[in-house]
């Protein structure tokens, strides 16, 4: 009987151990969520996500956080300036722009804030028509949480559709 009941917590341990490893969208640089940015807000927690900095290439940028981040891409409609805030939320974010593709090696940074607005970050940044830029949002050090990403084009109103 004890060794059925060793048999049953193996296997209960295994099946848990898989669901709590599932990548889920945005937890990785390739699974990055889809943004239609202008006008544009997403709430994000990164509790629980593992930190894929050293595969996804997020070293690239400096002072990339410790803790899990969520990841998202904008493709650009056209030329313009892309501003993203993560101002008003209760986690001490940063927040890194890349050009390029997810892995070490191929990641360039193109913009990077931390502490814009007390604890949380906003950068603006250019956009070129047909670019894909990958946005990593992350806490500072070790800190992980929620946080509310918000997204404006030049005015608010230029590329909105």
């Amino acid at each position: 009987m004890k060794f059925f009941y060793a048999c049953l917590i193996a296997g209960v341990m295994m099946f848990s151990t898989n669901i709590f490893a599932q990548i889920f969208p945005g937890s990785t640089c390739d699974t990055a969520i889809q943004l239609e940015m202008c006008n544009d807000s997403h709430d994000g927690n990164t509790t629980g996500i593992l930190n894929d900095s050293q595969t996804s290439g997020a070293t690239a940028c400096s002072g990339v956080g410790t803790a899990g981040q969520l990841w998202y891409s904008y493709t650009a409609y056209e030329n313009v300036t892309i501003t993203l805030s993560t101002c008003g939320s209760n986690m001490d974010t940063k927040i890194h722009v890349y050009g390029g593709s997810c892995g070490q090696g191929n990641l360039y940074c193109v913009v990077q804030n931390d502490d814009y607005c007390s604890m949380q970050s906003q950068v603006s940044f250019p956009v070129v028509a047909g670019e894909t830029y990958l946005i990593r949002v992350g806490g500072f050090g070790s800190t992980s949480g929620a946080f509310t990403l918000n997204a404006t084009c030049g005015d608010g109103e230029a590329g909105c559709t």
